[in-house]
């Protein structure tokens, strides 16, 4: 399984694009080629297949992750 490991819960504009970016330049950490997934709030509808193939790339890391902002949207995406 290539899930992620870990997620970056953050808000607008508080440094996620640039945490993601500094974490994927480490040799052991994998971030998803596309920032912000949102599969916790706006791709509920996509199964766990579709989130596990963004991080198939980097099932040899140690840790894979991705920020999502959604995460924090409440009450837009109650169910983040």
């Amino acid at each position: 399984m290539a899930l992620p490991t870990f997620l970056i819960v953050g808000a607008m504009k508080s440094g996620t694009t640039s945490l993601h970016r500094y974490l994927g330049q480490h040799p052991d950490v994998f971030v998803s080629k596309k920032k912000e997934l949102h599969f916790f709030a706006k791709h509920r509808d996509r199964d766990l297949g579709w989130y596990e193939e963004q991080f198939a790339d980097g099932s040899d890391r140690l840790a894979r992750g991705e920020p999502s902002t959604s995460f924090t949207k409440l009450p837009v995406w109650p169910d983040a």
